[in-house]
């Protein structure tokens, strides 16, 4: 094993590509549009003029420090994006992608980062060496990419059973025998004490904000911070209890899930505290499966943000209770897998995570 500088084992070939505007993405299409975001593809393009097409290529977000690996040609979509090459054909393309991926970038805020990636050291062993830890780390992404599967399919198999059920109704046309979320719950939001005072941080009282409901199953069960008995009265917080479902109103709108546990939260919600006759699963897939039509009602010049009271003018079919439970019943089932698949997703990351840092990150020893 050898320690090398990143400019010496990468070349930067992003002018070999062509950049395409956001606001030309197409929908689908022949050719993949690769920005900085998260997902792989952003989009899509149909004309092959200027596609880059030295592939495999690693792919790194200025901004994001996101990283992905190509292997088919592809466009690039917006700034920000670095297209990187091997420097030297005896290095293996996808090593050096994980490499990258080992590698300790900090995090600048939405300053370009490949200021600080040109400075990495990089770990480098034999061909061989290099084929084997990639065969691993692939095996590993495999298994990973089941998980996700897995999850994807139960997600469309809740669906699938909600319709079978309730049918396929849109909320943007509601009928006269719905009722109104107000006469169904109770909305309820929340604030944040404030943050220069001490004694209201660090309590024993969950306290949420929209950027913690990210959960597989639906639940949340805790929260990143915890405020104080004096943090709770200083807003005069209302409590949410057990089976509250959880809705954000602004940054975003539309994210949901059901309190697990007793919460409070920031002004980020509209939050429904179901009354008898509906039950929290039917009320969270309801909202779940109309993001879209929740993020039309959304008002505001600076940030758009749904109100209380547009949360309890919302218009929903409320079917038979026996329907409901019916319905609560088999998703229960689907989270026990998910939940399994949950846990050996985080096994697989953490796998990845171990040997990405026993082979790939140079200790200070190294030099």
């Amino acid at each position: 094993m050898r320690i090398e500088k990143f400019t010496n084992l990468y070349r930067d070939v992003t002018k070999e590509g062509t950049k395409i505007p956001q606001e030309k993405y197409c929908l689908t299409g022949q050719f993949p549009i690769v920005d900085q975001g998260q997902r792989v593809i952003a989009g899509w393009w149909n004309d092959d003029a200027g596609i880059f097409k030295n592939v495999p290529a690693i792919i790194f977000g200025d901004h994001t420090r996101a990283i992905k690996y190509m292997e088919q040609p592809f466009f690039i979509g917006a700034d920000g994006v670095k297209i990187l090459r091997p420097t030297n054909i005896k290095d293996n393309p996808k090593y050096l992608y994980y490499a990258l991926q080992a590698a300790k970038i900090p995090n600048l805020g939405y300053s370009r980062h490949f200021k600080v990636v040109k400075e990495l050291q990089i770990c480098i062993y034999s061909r061989d060496e290099q084929n084997e830890i990639v065969r691993v780390l692939e095996k590993i992404d495999y298994l990973i990419e089941q998980r996700h599967a897995e999850t994807t399919y139960l997600d469309q198999l809740v669906k699938s059973r909600f319709i079978e059920l309730f049918g396929d109704y849109d909320l943007t046309h509601p009928q006269e025998s719905w009722v109104t979320i107000k006469e169904i719950g109770t909305v309820v939001g929340g604030a944040t004490p404030k943050t220069d005072h001490d004694e209201y941080w660090g309590g024993s009282y969950r306290w949420i904000t929209p950027a913690e409901l990210d959960g597989d199953s639906g639940y949340i069960y805790d929260s990143v911070r915890k405020l104080t008995k004096a943090g709770v009265e200083s807003c005069s917080l209302q409590e949410m209890p057990v089976g509250t479902v959880i809705l954000s109103s602004r940054a975003p709108i539309g994210k949901v899930a059901i309190a697990g546990n007793t919460f409070y939260c920031n002004q980020g919600f509209k939050n429904i505290i179901c009354k008898e006759g509906i039950t929290p699963r039917y009320l969270y897939t309801v909202l779940l499966l109309n993001v879209e039509y929740l993020n039309s009602l959304g008002r505001g010049a600076t940030f758009k943000e749904i109100s209380k009271g547009i949360v309890e003018s919302i218009r929903i079919p409320v079917p038979s209770m026996e329907l409901q439970q019916q319905f609560a019943a088999f998703v229960e089932q689907t989270d026990k897998s998910k939940y399994y698949s949950s846990l050996s997703f985080r096994y697989c990351q953490a796998a990845a995570n171990t040997y990405r840092q026993e082979w790939m990150t140079c200790r200070t020893s190294d030099f």
